[in-house]
């Protein structure tokens, strides 16, 4: 397995559009049209760099991942998004309501205040292959995988700003604390739709102990866990060793 990765990397950065190299290896179709106005509308409002456009239907939820996992080995920032009218309405009024240096300036203020310290190199992106870990993805009217004009992964909440509604953080709070968890544990973001956010997690908590303070953490930037969990503590037990974090707002 690791020969294979190692091998996939090699190809992908001798690729002269590793984008589309990765679809192709996985076997994704590439479709550059969308019928839908609500994909047409993300397709004008974000900093993308290239896309893909599938169906529902058109790829199993671990291909989606492994279109994730072998561009982000390629350098890119990606995104697999679930396409439907509520998150391209709540993309457009936070883009109203703040700039793109606006949220990003109020992220790194978040930041410096609550989180300090020095920032940490990412870790190895191939590594992200390793288990191939999928969420449990929901109903879309189309998926848009995308690669961002971005500088890390922690900034994918302000470039694509959804949230701000109910309990939902706005922007720049995802943005400041997905900084905090990529530099402490290598946690990216990898799949969003209009009510949730799922990361990818490359160096987890791997006991109960170690991930209590992320649960806290975690319970305070996004309540509606409570749901699933009653306490920090058995949050934390479902945290250790986890490659998969995902985050649910009613």
């Amino acid at each position: 397995m690791a020969i294979l990765l190692v091998l996939l990397l090699a190809m992908l950065l001798a690729a002269p559009n590793a984008l589309a190299d990765a679809g192709a290896f996985w076997g994704l179709p590439e479709r550059k049209t969308s019928s839908l106005p609500d994909t047409r509308a993300l397709l004008e409002l974000l900093p993308i760099e290239d896309y893909t456009l599938l169906s529902p239907g058109e790829a199993e939820e671990s291909e989606l991942m492994r279109w994730y996992c072998a561009a982000y080995a390629a350098g890119k920032v990606p995104l697999i998004i679930a396409v439907d009218e509520n998150l391209t309405f709540t993309v457009r009024e936070n883009l109203h309501a703040a700039s793109l240096p606006d949220t990003l300036k109020a992220a790194e203020a978040l930041y410096a205040q609550n989180a300090g310290g020095m920032d940490v190199p990412p870790p190895a992106a191939v590594r992200l292959s390793r288990d191939m870990a999928y969420p449990s993805v929901p109903f879309a009217q189309e998926w848009l995988l995308v690669t961002l004009r971005a500088d890390a992964p922690w900034q994918v909440p302000a470039l694509v700003p959804f949230g701000g509604w109910n309990d939902c953080p706005p922007p720049a709070e995802q943005a400041a604390a997905l900084r905090d968890w990529q530099n402490r544990f290598g946690a990216v973001p990898c799949l969003m739709t209009s009510d949730s956010l799922s990361l990818l997690v490359d160096r987890p908590p791997q006991s109960p102990q170690e991930a209590l303070p992320l649960a806290q953490e975690m319970l305070a930037f996004c309540e509606d866990l409570y749901l699933g969990f009653e306490s920090a503590g058995d949050l934390a037990q479902a945290l250790s060793g986890a490659g998969l974090w995902y985050f649910w707002w009613d």
